[in-house]
């Protein structure tokens, strides 16, 4: 390519009206349809397309006016509504209006991408976006400039919303007058990107507005066809994105392509400025989530969510659930920096979303927030905000050795604790959610939130919780299982499921164990059932299936299960099968491979090694005593003398299980190298 010296500074177009030809032969690409090449005939007789380009280029600020007088209009037309009582019902013109824009923007398709097509093929990618010899075809020039004067017309799409009493997000208004103000500022310079951003624009929107039309007139459409639309305009913005990238490397390094970099750089940051829509997000993410839980395979659901974290909460949300699921199973230095780093991604991702800064924060004091005034988005990004406080206290929690790291950890749980009030009142109080979707998603987030805080709290050691209800922060059992159970009755959506999944893991580990409460074996094998119907090979659901079988005594049913799981391919953390088998084959006193268990259950553990040291110690112990075997018993003696010094610190302080593990085994030498009743299980 020879050097870049056209637009470096301004576009250097050559204003000559004898370029101008109805000889179309000479334009390759677009062909003759009748009554559209007449109109454009007509247009080309009509107007003076080098005027045109002169005007925009220099009058292109005519759109930032325009865009004032909008923002002006927007508030002063919702407080009318506001002062009517009820909207308008324009569902008729609503749908003529949608049908219109959809055939304009399938018209320019039919006129504009051929030619897109025709110099991909003969002249390839890199001209398409460096060459803009589309400028001397004036049927091109009539839709491309009909194309920057439909951004004027499309306003009036927040007319509707606004007529008819809808919620209007502040990304639509936004939306709209950037993409009017940019397309205006792009046109008179003539730049080849514009062959991007007009046909892929057209495209997305013969699609948009056309399902626009069809839900106007109540035409349901299949969810399939709103995600398909969706990811077509995720490409749009990709592509606009990897384009003007690659514009602005070619203007640094001195390479010929017909792009000023002012226009490359404003469309580079026009493109990174939208958030995914909330519903689609909301969706989305479901959608991914379900593939994730259903195939087991995390590698490839992270490949597909991490497409959207740029601009989706919810999915940023699922890569942090997996990646501190991940961190808290293996216990892995590298994992844990992942998560932390997750969850770093998602509260910068809220932060840009939610309302936020000095002013919000001391007007909170105050009085309470109108959360009617917030868009959803908002409300949807500061919960999201405040869970990131949740799972950064987790992976804090995993490595929190000092004092240090536990004074971090109580001030995370107080922002959070602190956040999560404003958010069951947003619950309680909104009263206009933009869609059922939207609202179901939020309230069974908050129940699912204020169930965990309850039991959380509840369940706290006596004297420490004597402290936290001094400093006001109090739980109710009863109160929290009454929140989880709301959660659960919610149309499905991720925090409906993780609700449902929370009570089976409870009844399955916290009941038999820890002596809680009554163990509710018969309906959690229900719920456990209507589970496995959606999610049949799940690892956590086998687990808790292969969990449930064991403590009901079907115990070789349970080894099935647990024998299947270990063999799955996409099941990394296979420590918590081994645990498993080892308790089971200790009930048959099958001690061989109760023994092999323990011993890969210990190895390389990073949770507690003193604990699972001492486990493998009392089978051994238990087959020495049952077998009278003199060499398994010295095996034993050794693990019980190397316990003591495995101990390691959680929250700062030696957790229980582990602290009876090292108590148990110094009681051993001093009985005598005996073992009062050993707690295998």
């Amino acid at each position: 390519m020879s050097e870049d010296i056209r637009y470096n500074y301004y576009n250097i177009i050559d204003y000559n009206p004898n370029k101008w030809t109805k000889n179309w032969t000479q334009h390759s690409g677009i062909a003759y349809i009748p009554a559209i090449t007449e109109w454009e005939e007509l247009m080309f007789d009509t107007l003076d397309g080098d005027k045109l380009h002169e005007f925009m280029q220099q009058k292109w600020y005519y759109s930032v006016y325009i865009s004032i007088a909008y923002i002006i209009l927007i508030p002063i037309l919702r407080e009318w509504i506001k002062s009517r009582g009820k909207g308008y019902n324009l569902r008729t013109m609503l749908t003529i209006w949608n049908s219109v824009l959809a055939l304009f923007s399938f018209i320019g398709v039919v006129r504009c991408l051929p030619e897109f097509i025709d110099i991909l093929i003969n002249k390839g990618f890199v001209a398409s976006f460096c060459e803009s010899d589309y400028y001397n075809d004036p049927r091109l020039n009539w839709w491309y400039l009909l194309f920057v004067w439909s951004k004027v017309i499309e306003l009036i799409d927040t007319l509707f919303i606004l007529l008819r009493n809808g919620k209007l997000l502040t990304l639509h208004w936004v939306h709209h007058c950037l993409t009017l103000i940019y397309s205006w500022y792009v046109f008179g310079d003539v730049p080849a990107t514009a062959r991007w951003m007009v046909n892929m624009n057209f495209i997305a929107h013969t699609l948009m507005y056309t399902y626009y039309t069809l839900k106007a007139m109540r035409i349901s459409i299949p969810l399939v066809i709103s995600i398909s639309i969706t990811l077509i305009q995720i490409l749009q913005m990709i592509f606009g994105l990897y384009i003007n990238y690659i514009v602005i490397q070619f203007k640094d390094s001195g390479v010929a392509c017909d792009v000023s970099k002012p226009i490359a750089t404003t469309g580079l940051s026009l493109y990174t400025f939208d958030h995914l829509p909330l519903e689609e997000s909301i969706r989305l993410s479901k959608q991914l989530f379900d593939n994730i839980v259903k195939d087991n395979d995390t590698d490839k659901g992270l490949a597909e969510v991490e497409s959207y974290c740029d601009r989706s909460i919810y999915h940023c949300f699922v890569k942090m659930t997996i990646m501190i699921t991940t961190a808290v199973v293996t216990m892995d230095k590298l994992d844990i920096e992942n998560a932390n780093q997750s969850v770093e991604e998602t509260k910068k991702l809220c932060n840009k979303y939610r309302k936020t800064g000095f002013i919000v924060s001391f007007m909170r004091l105050l009085k309470t927030p109108d959360y009617d005034k917030y868009t959803d988005l908002e409300l949807h990004s500061e919960l999201m905000h405040t869970i990131c406080y949740v799972c950064s206290g987790i992976v804090l929690a995993i490595e929190t050795n000092n004092i240090y790291s536990l004074i971090r950890l109580a001030y995370r749980l107080q922002k959070c604790i602190k956040n999560f009030r404003y958010c069951k009142i947003c619950a309680k109080t909104r009263t206009h959610w933009e869609n059922k979707l939207s609202e179901n998603t939020y309230k069974s987030a908050v129940l699912l939130g204020n169930g965990l805080r309850n039991l959380f709290i509840s369940n706290i050691p006596p004297k420490v919780l004597a402290i936290i209800n001094f400093l006001g922060i109090k739980g109710s059992e009863s109160n929290g299982w009454k929140s989880i159970n709301e959660g659960t009755l919610i149309e499905s959506n991720i925090f409906s499921i993780l609700c449902i999944w929370f009570r089976i893991i409870y009844w399955l580990y916290a009941e038999p164990h820890g002596y809680m409460g009554p163990i509710n074996n018969d309906f959690c094998r229900q719920v456990l059932n209507s589970q496995l119907e959606i999610y049949p090979k799940n690892l956590i659901l086998r687990t808790a299936e292969a969990k449930l079988e064991e403590i009901s005594g079907n115990i070789d049913k349970a080894i099935e299960i647990y024998n299947e799981l270990l063999s799955d391919p996409h099941m990394a953390p296979k420590r918590i099968f081994h645990f498993h088998l080892m308790f089971c084959y200790a009930l048959k006193c099958d001690w061989d491979p109760c023994i092999d268990n323990a011993s890969k259950f210990r190895t390389g553990s990073l949770y507690s090694p003193a604990m699972a040291t001492y486990f493998e110690a009392i089978v051994r112990y238990a087959k020495a005593v049952d077998l009278d075997d003199k060499e398994e018993m010295e095996k034993a003696v050794k693990l019980f003398k190397v316990t003591p010094s495995l101990r390691i610190r959680h929250l700062g302080k030696t957790i229980t299980p582990e602290k009876v593990a090292v108590v148990r085994s110094e009681n051993f030498f001093k009985n005598n190298d005996l073992l009062v009743l050993p707690d295998i299980i």
